[in-house]
């Protein structure tokens, strides 16, 4: 599965410095997920880590894992 990064994610990731990997990892390994309310393509996945929680909103396609905004 390949992973992409819209340039408003990227933005904020670097902003509040959160990794690749934290990102990834609570896509594949999440705590708890949900729908969009609005929009059902979209998935938002939420993981508690040590530090802080992140919530990743997503579009999950054949081939690709399209990473679209995350909230803390």
């Amino acid at each position: 599965m390949r992973f992409s990064y819209t340039n408003h994610a990227l933005k904020r990731m670097q902003k509040r410095r959160v990794t690749k990997f934290e990102i990834e990892q609570t896509i594949l390994n999440p705590e708890n997920w949900h729908h969009d309310e609005d929009d059902p393509k979209k998935y938002h996945a939420i993981k508690h880590w040590a530090h802080r929680s992140l919530e990743v909103v997503y579009v999950s396609k054949v081939d690709e894992i399209k990473i679209t905004v995350f909230v803390l």
